[in-house]
C-alpha cells in the first residue's frame, strides 16, 4: 500500500508536470497572439473549471470570503507574476524559465526571515546565498548568453514570493480552492480588461483555442493536484518533488522547441535544487526541535 507521503509526492510531481504542459503549450502560442489575450482566453476556461471543481470540493461556495481584501492583495500578486512570467518565456529557453523558478523556496525562506522574523540559522542563510549564485550562473549578466528578458522570471519570482508570503497569512476559514478560483477571476479580469482597451481581439484559429482550452485544463489539474499533495504528505517530503518540474523544463525545451543543452543553466539547475532541498531539511529540522522544546 502507498504510503501518505509517497502518494503526496507523486500528486505534486504530476501537479509540476501539468505546469510544464501548460507553459509548453502557452509558449507556442505566444508566438501568434498577445500576452493578455492568451491570459484573458484560458482564464475564461480555468476559472470556470476551477469554479465547478471548488463547489464540489466545498460543496457550497461562501461569497462572504470574496470580500475580505487578503483575497485579491494575494491575486493581485498572483496577476503580476503571470504576466511577467509569459512575457519573459516568449523569449527565452522554458528550461532556464523553470530552473530561475525553482529558486522560489529560497526567496520566500528569505522573506520569511526578514517580513515575519522566522529565525533562520547561519547555515539556511548560507543555502539562500549560494542558491542566488545558482540564478546568477543561469542569468549570467554581462555576459553574451544574457537576455533581458530573464529579468522578467526574476519579477516572477518576487510576485510568487510575495503571494505565498500573503497566502501564510490567509485566514484559515478560507478553503484553498476558493483562493484558487478569486485568483483566476483577478487574472481573467485583467487579460479582459487590456484586451478590450486594444478592442479587438487576434483572429484565432481552432487550433488556437483547442490549445488555449487544452492549456487550462492543465492550469486546473496543476492546481488541484498541488492542493492534493499539501493536504496528503508532510511538507519536507512533498516540497522536493517541486524540482520534478526542472525534468520536464529540459525535455519540452529538447523536443518542443529544439534548445540545446545549456550547460550554465544546468550547473545553476543543480545548485538551486541542492540548497532549495536542503533549505526546506532545515527548516523542517528546526520546527521538529521546537516541537521537543514545548
Amino acid at each position: 500500500m502507498i504510503s501518505e507521503n509517497l502518494r503526496g509526492g507523486l500528486y505534486m510531481s504530476v501537479a509540476m508536470a501539468a505546469f510544464l504542459f501548460n507553459d509548453t503549450i502557452v509558449k507556442l502560442v505566444s508566438a501568434s497572439m498577445p500576452v493578455h489575450e492568451i491570459i484573458f482566453l484560458r482564464g475564461l476556461f480555468a476559472t470556470i473549471m476551477l469554479a465547478a471543481l471548488s463547489y464540489l470540493i466545498v460543496k457550497a461556495i461562501n461569497f462572504k470570503h470574496f470580500k475580505e481584501p487578503i483575497m485579491w492583495l494575494r491575486a493581485f500578486c498572483e496577476v503580476a507574476a503571470t504576466y511577467t512570467f509569459i512575457t519573459g518565456l516568449q523569449f527565452i529557453p522554458i528550461a532556464n524559465a523553470a530552473a530561475i523558478l525553482a529558486a522560489l523556496p529560497l526567496v520566500v525562506t528569505l522573506g520569511d526571515a526578514l517580513v515575519f522574523k522566522s529565525p533562520v540559522g547561519w547555515r539556511r542563510w548560507s543555502a539562500i546565498l549560494v542558491g542566488f549564485v545558482g540564478v546568477l550562473i543561469i542569468v549570467r549578466p554581462g555576459l553574451e548568453g544574457f537576455s533581458v528578458y530573464t529579468l522578467y522570471i526574476i519579477a516572477c519570482v518576487g510576485f510568487a514570493a510575495v503571494r505565498d508570503l500573503i497566502t501564510r497569512s490567509t485566514p484559515s476559514e478560507i478553503p484553498s480552492p476558493l483562493l484558487a478560483v478569486a485568483t483566476s477571476i483577478a487574472i481573467t479580469a485583467s487579460g479582459g480588461l487590456v484586451t478590450s482597451y486594444f478592442g479587438v481581439l487576434t483572429a484565432i484559429s481552432w487550433a488556437t483555442w483547442g490549445y488555449l482550452f487544452i492549456a487550462s485544463l492543465f492550469l486546473v489539474c496543476a492546481y488541484y493536484f498541488i492542493i492534493m499533495a499539501v493536504r496528503t504528505g508532510e511538507v519536507s517530503f512533498v516540497s522536493p518533488f517541486r524540482y520534478t518540474a526542472l525534468l520536464w523544463a529540459f525535455l519540452f525545451g529538447f523536443l518542443v522547441f529544439g534548445d540545446p543543452l545549456d550547460w550554465y543553466t544546468l550547473i545553476g539547475s543543480t545548485i538551486i535544487v541542492a540548497t532549495g532541498i536542503y533549505t526546506i531539511y532545515r527548516e523542517q529540522l528546526r520546527a521538529r526541535q521546537a516541537e521537543k522544546n514545548i
